[in-house]
């Protein structure tokens, strides 16, 4: 169980109007805040047969989002959040707007509604905000995918929570869901590969976090051998540099470059000795002979 307190310090009370918190323990946090937490699932499967309906009324299932195999940013949200949902939503697009890399034609993202009585018209509203806030050209207008509950009924969201390790609750005195600030990066295969916290995302943290999620299908090869020197810390919410692993790297090239120039002059070394070894043919010395 990983715990995200200090995400609770900053946004709780905006979140689920609770007023008064202490910076003490798990048990010092408000009531909406219990029970409500992310268990990472490192390396686990979404399940692609979840049902839900998209923002153009269609019913669709998670495999249809991962059809192009490509890169997935997931997020659990709520459209008629008060707060959070919407300041964490800005902060992503965002970060998007200024990564490199191109939303519906590099990966996509998938945003689950986790209230069921949100109805399709909601969704169509969040995606027209979201995308105009993008301001970028889009691969397609699905790049960005808004899905609502089939049937009125949580059952396939609590599916996909469930896989994810994702907490949340309705609060029925604030007439708001608790949960927490989290998107997860999955790979084309639906595999979760990385957990962001916070409602404010790096262009280089997305970027990495996208590339090491691709299985291979995003970044150069440079970025790749790079990416190596790098762990991400879910304390500061980025990755950090590992010097460590860096002059191991750096040791590794320097060793195989070295090896490549001393091969490449014994090699000429041993063709010359051979040469020398040779007895000299009488025709290419005749003409030197009185």
């Amino acid at each position: 169980m990983r715990s995200i307190k200090a995400v609770w310090l900053l946004l709780a009370a905006a979140s689920t109007s609770v007023a008064q918190q202490s910076p003490g323990g798990i048990d010092d946090l408000p009531e909406a805040a219990k029970g409500v937490d992310v268990e990472e699932k490192l390396g686990a499967y979404l399940p692609k047969d979840a049902v839900f309906v998209d923002s153009d009324g269609k019913a669709t299932t998670l495999a249809d989002c991962f059809a192009d195999k490509k890169t997935v940013i997931l997020t659990m949200n709520y459209f008629d959040c008060p707060v959070l949902c919407q300041t964490q939503l800005n902060g992503l697009v965002e970060g998007l707007r200024k990564t490199t890399l191109d939303l519906g034609k590099d990966f996509k993202v998938v945003t689950i509604d986790i209230d069921p009585r949100e109805k399709v018209e909601r969704a169509a509203k969040a995606e027209a905000k979201y995308l105009g806030l993008y301001e970028r050209p889009l691969d397609g207008k699905k790049g960005w995918h808004f899905l609502t509950a089939a049937g009125g009924t949580d059952h396939e969201i609590r599916k996909v929570a469930d896989a994810l390790g994702y907490q949340y609750k309705w609060l029925p005195k604030q007439k708001q869901f608790s949960h927490q600030a989290a998107v997860m990066v999955v790979s084309p295969l639906g595999k979760v590969c990385r957990y962001l916290y916070g409602v404010e995302f790096k262009p280089e943290t997305l970027r990495m976090a996208l590339i090491e999620a691709s299985e291979g299908k995003l970044g150069t090869t440079l970025e790749h051998v790079i990416f190596r020197c790098y762990v991400y810390d879910p304390t500061v919410g980025s990755y950090k540099f590992q010097a460590i692993v860096a002059m191991q790297l750096l040791s590794s090239v320097v060793a195989i470059i070295l090896a490549v120039v001393l091969g490449f002059y014994w090699r000429k070394e041993l063709l010359g000795l051979a040469g020398r070894g040779k007895p000299t043919p009488p025709e290419a010395t005749a003409g030197w002979q009185a």
